[in-house]
C-alpha cells in the first residue's frame, strides 16, 4: 500500500499553503488525501481507508465548527424543575402532543393529561408521561426548537436540567414561546388555587383545587369579617405606602388556634383564592434547620405562607427562648432532624420574610406555644377557631343538604341543630357526617341522635 506521505511530502505542503496551515494544524495533510481519493490513483479499497482517515481527521474541525456555529447562532434558555415557569412548559407541551419525539419519557401515577373520558376504567389512576433525560425536537411558528434534559448525581439527591435552544439569531421566538406557555398556564388556573408543599429544599405542586368563596366557608362570622377586613386594609395600596414611607418590613401575620377540624386550614386556603394567591404550606414537624431558610428564601413575592402546627418547636424546645438575653440562650433545637426555635425566629425575622407576604401560623394548643413565636411584629392579629355552637352546626345543614326539591331545608335544619350539642363537635366531624346522608337529609336528622351518643362516647373513650 502507498503511503500518502510518499506523493506530496509534508514540507510542500506547508511551504504552499503556510497561512492555511498555522490557521488549521492538517490542512495540508488533508487537502492532499481528498486530491488522492478523487484523482484515481488509489485502489479501491485504498480509496475506502483513506475516506476513514479523512473522516477521522475532519472530525475534531467539524466540532469546532459546530461549537462556534451554536455559540453564535443557537440562543438557549434554562429552566428550574422546582419552579412555575416548568408547569407551564410541560403544560403547553403535553397540550400541543409536541413530545411525541422524545425517545425517553418519565412515566408516573398523576393527573390526566387529555380529554378522555373521565369515567373510564382507568382513570382512577391515570398515567402521566414527562420528557426525561434525553433530546427531542418539536416545532414551533415553523421553527424548530430543541428540548433537552440532563440529570445530575450530586450525592444527595438527583437535579435536573432543562433547556430549550433554537437556531436564530434572535432570542425572541424563545421569548414568544414562552409567553404563548404562560398565557396558556393562566388561562388553566382561572379560578384555581395552586397549594405548594416543601421537599426537601424546594416546593412541588401538591394539588390545584377551585376556589372557595369565602362566603361558602361555614366560620363565626365576626371571626371571619375581622379577619378579611384586616387583609383588606392590609393589601391596600395606601397602606402598602405608609409601610414603605416609615421603613417597615410590609408583612402581615396571623395565629389561627383552635381544637383540630375547626377550619384553620381551609379558612387559609379559601383566604388564598379570595386573594388570588398561591399558599406555601410548611409542616413543622417535617422541616429541619438546613432547609427551613431554603425554603424562606424560595417563596415568591406576593403569597401566603401556611405555617401548620407552629406548636411542635415550643413543645420540643427544653427551654424558652429570650430574643432580649442573647448571651443567656443555648442553641435551642428540636429533636434531631426538627426545626429549632431559634431557627424559626431567626427566618421569620429575616430580609426573605419581609417581602409583600402573608403569614398564617395554626396550632390545636395554644397554651403550648413558646411567646417568643407570638410577640407583636411577628403575629398582628389572633383569631380562635372554635367547636361548632348550634347555628353554626344549622348552616353547615342548610349549606351541604339544603336546596333538594321537595324538602323543608329550614325545618329539617333547624331540627338537626336541636340534636346536635353545643361547641362538643368540629366542624369536620359534622360535615364527615352529612356528607352521608348527601341524598337523604330527612335521613340526616333522623338518625342524629345516635350518631351524637356514639361520637360522645367515643370522645369519652380517648381522653
Amino acid at each position: 500500500m502507498m503511503l500518502l506521505g510518499s506523493q506530496i511530502p509534508l514540507e510542500a505542503g506547508y511551504q504552499q499553503l503556510p497561512m492555511v496551515e498555522l490557521l488549521i494544524p492538517g490542512f495540508a495533510i488533508i487537502s492532499n488525501m481528498i486530491g488522492q481519493i478523487f484523482s484515481g490513483q488509489l485502489s479501491g479499497c485504498t480509496r475506502i481507508l483513506c475516506l476513514f482517515v479523512l473522516v477521522a481527521l475532519s472530525k475534531s474541525y467539524l466540532l469546532q465548527l459546530r461549537d462556534w456555529f451554536l455559540e453564535f447562532f443557537q440562543w438557549k434558555i434554562h429552566i428550574r424543575p422546582y419552579e412555575e415557569t416548568y408547569n407551564m412548559v410541560q403544560g403547553w407541551i403535553l397540550s400541543h402532543k409536541s413530545d411525541c419525539t422524545a425517545r425517553s419519557v418519565l412515566v408516573t401515577i398523576g393527573a390526566r393529561q387529555d380529554n378522555e373520558d373521565i369515567f373510564n376504567a382507568c382513570s382512577k389512576k391515570p398515567l402521566s408521561y414527562l420528557p426525561w433525560e434525553g433530546v427531542f425536537y418539536f416545532w414551533y411558528k415553523k421553527n424548530l426548537l430543541i428540548y433537552r434534559t440532563t440529570h445530575t448525581d450530586l450525592g444527595f439527591r438527583i437535579e435536573e436540567k432543562v433547556s430549550i435552544s433554537c437556531i436564530s439569531r434572535s432570542p425572541s421566538i424563545l421569548k414568544d414561546f414562552m409567553s404563548e406557555c404562560h398565557r396558556q398556564y393562566l388561562k388553566t388556573l382561572r379560578n384555581k388555587t395552586i397549594i405548594y408543599k416543601n421537599q426537601g429544599n424546594n416546593w412541588k405542586i401538591d394539588s390545584t383545587v377551585d376556589t372557595r368563596p369565602l362566603s361558602t366557608v361555614i366560620l363565626n362570622e365576626c371571626l371571619k369579617e375581622t379577619v378579611v377586613k384586616d387583609l383588606a386594609k392590609f393589601l391596600d395600596p395606601e397602606t402598602r405606602r405608609w409601610y414603605s414611607d416609615r421603613r417597615i418590613p410590609y408583612k402581615r401575620g396571623y395565629l389561627f388556634y383552635g381544637p383540630p377540624g375547626t377550619g384553620k386550614t381551609s379558612f387559609s386556603i379559601s383566604i388564598a383564592g379570595e386573594l388570588d394567591m398561591n399558599i406555601y404550606i410548611f409542616s413543622i414537624p417535617n422541616i429541619d434547620d438546613r432547609n427551613l431558610e431554603d425554603l424562606f428564601a424560595s417563596l415568591p413575592e406576593r403569597c401566603i405562607a401556611l405555617l401548620e402546627d407552629i406548636d411542635v418547636i415550643g413543645a420540643s424546645s427544653p427551654q424558652h427562648f429570650n430574643p432580649s438575653e442573647p448571651h443567656k440562650n443555648r442553641d435551642i433545637r428540636c429533636s434531631p432532624g426538627r426545626v429549632s426555635l431559634s431557627s424559626i425566629l431567626n427566618t421569620l425575622d429575616g430580609v426573605s420574610s419581609q417581602v409583600n407576604r402573608i403569614f398564617i401560623l395554626t396550632t390545636n394548643h395554644l397554651h403550648k406555644l413558646d411567646k417568643a413565636i407570638i410577640r407583636p411584629g411577628r403575629v398582628d392579629m389572633k383569631a380562635e377557631f372554635e367547636l361548632a355552637s348550634k347555628s353554626i352546626a344549622k348552616a353547615m345543614f342548610t349549606y351541604m343538604l339544603g336546596g333538594q326539591e321537595n324538602i323543608d331545608t329550614e325545618e329539617q335544619s333547624e331540627a338537626f341543630a336541636e340534636r346536635v350539642p353545643d361547641s362538643k363537635f368540629s366542624p369536620a366531624e359534622i360535615m364527615n357526617y352529612l356528607q352521608r346522608y348527601c341524598k337523604a337529609p330527612a335521613g340526616a336528622v333522623e338518625n342524629c341522635g345516635k350518631w351524637v351518643d356514639n361520637l360522645l362516647e367515643e370522645k369519652r373513650m380517648n381522653k
